[in-house]
């Protein structure tokens, strides 16, 4: 059975008719002897099927299978006439000895919520029966999640020989079992319907929960080799080999691993995506769970840009590897451990060689989320990670299993990744031991806790996410507790989260004081003197609007960047014992005590260049339209019109960088005096195509082509430009000296969450 979409698709990519019809007339009498020879065989075969099978013996639904939020008369039509029709409403196969025979039109009434399941079959005379038709309608559904069905056969689940559900510690693709899946979106229109293959999945919850866990498959042996569907959105993996249905009942909340998904999201991080869904199993409510991405090749090239890498789970584990990741993916690991083993990570350049093989920022982030959250369940379990298969691959963390996160607000984690109490544990504690014995690790460890404290792990952007997510999932909380009756105190849990993100920051500090032997904390406000509000950025966390502040620890070092708002520049600080009006910014300091620090804006002079004089309007990278590879447009939205003589667009990732490369614009008087509205375009990739296509730079209609290869732009005098997937772009004007580290930006595009506007200087947002 093939996949099918319940929403209409777009007509994209259509042929043009006239440029169709040119070419029928010009080649028809050639063409159309060959067309009605094929014509001729297709009818030639299916006379022959038909004599030998007759007409389809598939049963049609006169209604696709979805939801209706009205009463619908359901057909179901034979086109064999010499057939009768059987069907079932339990999942059951349809046995003309016990299935219900089809007779008229079946009423489901809105009046009465309901899920039908409905499998059925044609039977001939002689027995002969035809391919199973399956469907689930959703009727009078008042729900606000998404809701999926799956349609099975009892035995495949229950029956004591082979049901997966009762026999579920079994494994491996036998004890995988034919289902049908239908899924409604949220907003009921969206959706799709595709048979599928399941198995339980899981470790300890197989064996405790009666709410299993489940791992759906997508193969041609049920129909469609893959899922096409944006689950979670048009941006990021949109096909899917396969997808995990989580249970959550060790998560209480039900969206726990979602939490914690979102923070690493935020944090510029790894991890799959997560949705809750109604489950419903042959018709019956089956709970809440979470529709999850699965950590793969799919999903790493799909969401990443990672088309091949070496993929563990818990590699010091190694009876949880195959044959093949012991033979390949744990390779680069065990090589890497047996490094760390052997030798002094305090030695700078045995750290420096460390810093080739593990991300240590992901590490380091990956750490302390998982600290944050309490996951007892974790270093010795638990830990997924990949490594690209590139020259220069290092190693990266991804969260995945945190069913047992937020147990207990006063959990002592740093201690715990200190000494894990657990034999396969032994070896992440001696990295992390290692790596705290290096002064650089452990500066940058304590900096980036203060950092996330203050930021992404702070108590109102964590409640902000808890209540958005809660929210979304009460007004359906009763399918839970009528199902599994594990939510009575389901309001109690959510205030109990909220409580935890209160507190959980200060605990942390108070843990990372004690277990690292600091000198305490201090807290850092930072405000504002006249003028508009502007912004201030700790170290490379986002901007925070003033007034703000943080507590960092004592004897750290942090810098400071201050953002001016629109039309201001950054004119110097007060509050610092010593510092002059003008100094630099950013500027860094040593925390040695409660400070209130206050960054000074000045207007700008009415003729320099400023943010949103120019923008970007359209980005495109490798493409393969009427412009060959990586091209974007400019407009000029300055009343007064800009002189783009001098300027540069560069996708370095700080304005003094010159590794990545810029594109100037050169003096032409084409470029002196462009109107407010000007689109400038510009073609960065040089090809034999748009050589031909583009062969000078000119302007029409409002719009300034420019190829890297006809002049007006210098790509020389910093080399190397070209974009990419999750790149940035900047374009600046020119400062007060030649030097580009002087240059002034005026406008930003990013799609690589490292990269910010305040990277350079610019208002946020």
């Amino acid at each position: 059975m093939n996949s099918q979409v319940l929403r209409a698709p777009a007509a994209d990519g259509l042929l043009n008719r006239s440029s169709m019809l040119e070419r029928g007339i010009r080649w028809k009498w050639f063409i159309w002897p060959l067309i009605l020879i094929a014509i001729g065989v297709l009818v030639w075969r299916e006379q022959r099927a038909s004599s030998a099978n007759g007409p389809s013996l598939e049963p049609q639904f006169s209604l696709p299978a979805g939801a209706y939020d009205h009463d619908i008369q359901l057909s179901i039509d034979a086109v064999h006439p010499e057939t009768e029709i059987f069907f079932t409403l339990d999942g059951r196969i349809p046995d003309p000895a016990t299935a219900i025979q089809y007779t008229q039109p079946i009423l489901l009434s809105a009046d009465f919520p309901q899920t039908v399941v409905i499998r059925a079959q044609a039977f001939l005379p002689d027995g002969t029966s035809g391919p199973l038709a399956n469907a689930t309608y959703f009727v009078g559904m008042e729900t606000s999640l998404p809701m999926l069905s799956i349609i099975v056969d009892p035995d495949d689940f229950w029956d004591d020989e082979r049901g997966i559900y009762v026999n579920h510690w079994q494994r491996g693709r036998e004890w995988e079992r034919p289902i049908d899946l239908t899924y409604v979106a949220a907003d009921r229109e969206a959706g799709f319907h595709i048979g599928a293959g399941v198995r339980v999945h899981g470790g300890w919850t197989r064996f405790f929960s009666d709410k299993k866990s489940l791992r759906l498959y997508f193969r041609d042996l049920y129909g469609a080799r893959k899922l096409e569907f944006p689950l979670f959105g048009e941006e990021g993996q949109i096909a899917f080999d396969n997808l995990v249905l989580h249970n959550s009942s060790k998560d209480f909340q039900l969206f726990e691993n979602q939490l914690v998904e979102r923070l690493a999201d935020q944090m510029g991080g790894f991890m799959t995506r997560s949705q809750p869904v109604l489950l419903f199993i042959n018709g019956r409510p089956w709970g809440i769970y979470q529709i999850r991405e699965r950590i793969d090749q799919r999903l790493l090239d799909q969401n990443y840009g990672v088309p091949a890498a070496d993929i563990t789970d818990t590699p010091n584990n190694r009876g949880m590897q195959s044959e093949e990741q012991l033979a390949v993916d744990t390779v680069h690991w065990e090589n890497f451990m047996d490094f760390v083993l052997a030798n002094d990570l305090a030695d700078p350049a045995n750290f420096a060689t460390l810093q080739t093989q593990i991300d240590l920022e992901n590490f380091v982030d990956y750490y302390l989320l998982q600290m944050f959250v309490a996951n007892t369940d974790w270093p010795h379990h638990n830990v997924q990670q990949f490594r690209p298969r590139t020259q220069g691959g290092r190693w990266e963390w991804i969260v995945w299993d945190n069913d047992l996160a937020f147990e207990r607000v006063d959990r002592q984690m740093v201690d715990h990744v200190l000494s894990v109490e657990h034999p396969l544990g032994e070896r992440m504690v001696i990295l992390f031991n290692k790596l705290l014995a290096n002064p650089e690790f452990r500066s940058l460890f304590i900096t980036r806790a203060a950092d996330l404290l203050n930021t992404t792990l702070a108590t109102s952007n964590v409640q902000a996410h808890i209540n958005e997510l809660a929210g979304e999932l009460e007004p359906d909380t009763s399918f839970e507790r009528e199902r599994w009756d594990l939510i009575q105190d389901w309001v109690d849990i959510v205030a109990y989260m909220g409580d935890y993100a209160e507190q959980r920051p200060d605990i942390m500090r108070d843990h990372m004081v004690e277990s690292l032997e600091l000198p305490g904390t201090a807290r850092l406000s930072f405000n504002q003197t006249d003028g508009e509000t502007g912004w201030i950025v700790v170290n490379d966390t986002a901007p925070q609007q003033l007034p703000w502040q943080g507590i960092y620890f004592l004897d750290s070092t942090i810098r400071l960047q201050a953002i001016p708002p629109a039309g201001y520049a950054f004119s110097g600080w007060e509050g610092f014992p010593g510092v002059e009006e003008g100094d630099s910014n950013p500027i860094s300091m040593i925390v040695e005590g409660d400070m209130s620090i206050s960054p000074r804006f000045a207007p700008l002079e009415p003729d320099v260049p400023r943010p949103g004089d120019v923008t970007f309007t359209a980005y495109h990278v490798d493409d393969t339209g009427q412009i060959e590879g990586d091209w974007f447009d400019l407009q000029v939205q300055r009343a007064g019109g800009v002189d783009l003589r001098g300027w540069r667009v560069t996708d370095n990732d700080s304005v003094a960088a010159t590794d990545e490369g810029s594109l100037i614009f050169v003096d032409d008087p084409l470029l002196a005096n462009l109107s407010p509205g000007t689109i400038v375009r510009v073609m960065a990739t040089k090809t034999p195509y748009n050589t031909e296509q583009f062969p000078f730079d000119g302007g029409q209609n409002g719009i300034i082509q420019l190829y890297v290869g006809n002049g007006l732009i210098d790509e020389q005098q910093d080399p190397w430009f070209n974009l990419g997937t999750r790149d940035n772009l900047v374009l600046l004007a020119p400062g007060p000296t030649d030097d580009l580290a002087d240059d002034i930006p005026v406008a930003f595009w990013s799609d690589n969450s490292a990269v910010t506007p305040a990277s350079f200087g610019l208002p946020y947002p």
